[in-house]
């Protein structure tokens, strides 16, 4: 045996085994854990609470509805920007009514900064609405 076995062991034998009266556990020491446990519990509370209103925030946002349905569509990046500018042109509460209304692809309502693309939201246009 090693010399570290050795005196582990004789440390081992030297020692008393505890009685039930040895173990001094304090109200600090449970003072202690609770801050600790509720420390812990405010934080998950305060983690959930900042991911659900994320999450709310999200699902509310009417930008975000504009970018579902142009993923819906499977919209190149190039169409979804166009589409972002024309909506930009116009007051929109809801961009999403791009893809509602086939009256803001018209050329009365296209806009200079759209005109060289008209073209372009043209096929577009015909694309989300082939009725039309």
């Amino acid at each position: 045996m090693t010399h570290f076995a050795l005196l582990t062991a004789a440390a081992a034998l030297a020692a008393k085994p505890p009685r039930p009266g040895d173990w001094s556990f304090g109200w600090a020491a449970v003072a202690s854990i609770a801050a600790v446990a509720l420390a812990i519990i405010v934080c998950l509370w305060t983690i959930t609470k900042y991911f659900s209103a994320q999450r709310e925030r999200n699902s509310n946002s009417p930008w975000q509805l504009f970018i579902d349905l142009c993923k819906a569509h499977k919209l190149s990046r190039r169409e979804r920007r166009l589409l972002q500018r024309l909506a930009g042109q116009h007051p929109l509460d809801q961009p999403a009514m791009l893809f509602v209304e086939p009256s803001w692809f018209s050329a009365d309502k296209i806009g200079p900064n759209c005109g060289c693309h008209f073209d372009e939201l043209f096929r577009l246009r015909n694309r989300l609405f082939p009725a039309h």
